[in-house]
């Protein structure tokens, strides 16, 4: 009895080992993958141009043909060659030419997708929402657009009037057509001529 014990000791304390070590084997394989797609790559200058590059080899993903690059989000970062604005992958790879004028922001560092959506500008200074792959959601028809606290809605603003779009089923919330709009909790409140509307938000 006493050897029988022991035995299954072994095979218990053998078991609980290999399983450890298999735990630890696939954490250092994510790790490890996650370092490699998201921190090893940096931003290049070349004759006052930007590409990006492998980190640890130097490796060119692009030549140097960016005026600028800002920082990834959604897996995206923004390009800019000259006045335009596009989009490129982890691997460099140009997603989204370099074809918008501006998404209104001070800091290029800034321009980022949110839920798979961005606010830009036409060739004609108007701005509407694009998606990943650079389709219009939302036409440029607009004065401006600010995003919301809550970043899946962002307000659009036309001809003085405002409306909301949202971002989690691609339409307009509230119609352009108000001049303020406020949020809480559950709902957004629309002011036109002193009253009120009340638009519940989709959860």
């Amino acid at each position: 009895p006493l050897i029988q014990t022991s035995s299954k000791i072994i095979n218990i304390v053998a078991f609980v080992g290999n399983a450890t070590l298999v735990v630890l084997f696939v954490v250092y394989q994510l790790t490890e993958g996650y370092a490699s797609y998201y921190e090893k790559t940096t931003v290049y200058k070349e004759h006052n141009l930007y590409g990006l590059e492998l980190e640890e080899t130097n490796r060119q993903l692009t030549p140097p043909i960016y005026t600028e690059i800002g920082h990834f989000y959604e897996d995206l970062a923004a390009v800019r060659i000259g006045d335009k604005l596009g989009f490129i992958d982890r691997t460099g790879a140009q997603i989204i030419p370099c074809q918008f004028h501006n998404c209104q922001e001070a800091n290029f560092n800034f321009i980022r997708f949110r839920f798979g959506l961005l606010p830009v500008c036409n060739e004609h200074g108007k701005v509407g929402i694009i998606n990943h792959q650079g389709q219009w959601v939302y036409p440029a028809v607009c004065d401006s657009a600010k995003r919301m606290l809550d970043e899946r809605y962002i307000k659009l603003y036309q001809d003085g009037c405002v409306g909301l779009f949202n971002g989690v089923t691609n339409s307009l919330l509230v119609p352009i057509a108000y001049d303020y709009i406020c949020e809480d909790t559950d709902h957004f409140f629309a002011l036109k001529n002193d009253h009120y509307t009340l638009y519940p938000a989709p959860k």
